[in-house]
């Protein structure tokens, strides 16, 4: 299933992000994200690549393996952002599993388990896996029991579920956290 031109049902600022004073004042800031979502495929584990429509360079790729299935999510831009932290995260030359963060947000919701704009350095927590080629494709293996757990006590409930895509930055680098981009369904009950 492809859904193209998928517009989220939330606002642009609702994700907190780390000032550049963080360290200093604990200051949070929100920013609308860096790249715009273009498309998502909802792919079956026995779906052939061979099938799989050209996306083309330039892009971020975001795979999310969960439930015997692959959520992919395409943004256009990626090495076009003028970011240093960004540049040397996609490069290599910071730790991408050190660095990378998800902010979770449920809109209208309190579940005990989740707690929105509470950040989470992912790759520290699953598997995430990285790749730079003419695209950078980030592929994290969310096939665990209790994010299984989660994601189906969420589908029930037809509630929709977003997150943001942060670097983290930390004292020395003195630039505001950027929010890459958000990943998310309207509701989960699609898949």
């Amino acid at each position: 299933m492809i859904l193209k031109n998928y517009k989220y049902n939330i606002k642009n600022n609702i994700f907190r992000l780390r000032s550049k004073n963080y360290n200093f004042n604990k200051k949070k800031i929100m920013k609308p994200p860096l790249l715009n979502l273009e498309n998502i495929y909802i792919i079956n584990d026995n779906f052939s690549n061979k099938n799989f429509p050209e996306i083309g360079n330039n892009n971020l790729i975001v795979k999310f393996k969960f439930c015997n299935k692959t959520i992919i999510f395409t943004y256009k831009g990626i090495y076009d952002i003028d970011n240093k932290i960004i540049k040397h995260f996609i490069n290599g030359t910071i730790s991408r599993k050190n660095r990378l963060k998800i902010i979770p947000f449920i809109p209208n919701h309190k579940i005990f388990f989740i707690k929105n704009n509470k950040p989470i350095l992912l790759a520290k927590k699953i598997k995430v896996n990285f790749s730079n080629n003419n695209n950078f494709e980030i592929e994290i293996c969310a096939d665990l029991p209790f994010i299984s757990k989660i994601i189906e006590k969420l589908k029930k409930k037809k509630i929709s579920f977003y997150l943001g895509l942060t670097i983290e930055t930390l004292k020395q680098d003195i630039i505001d956290e950027e929010l890459l981009c958000v990943l998310g369904l309207n509701k989960l009950n699609i898949i």
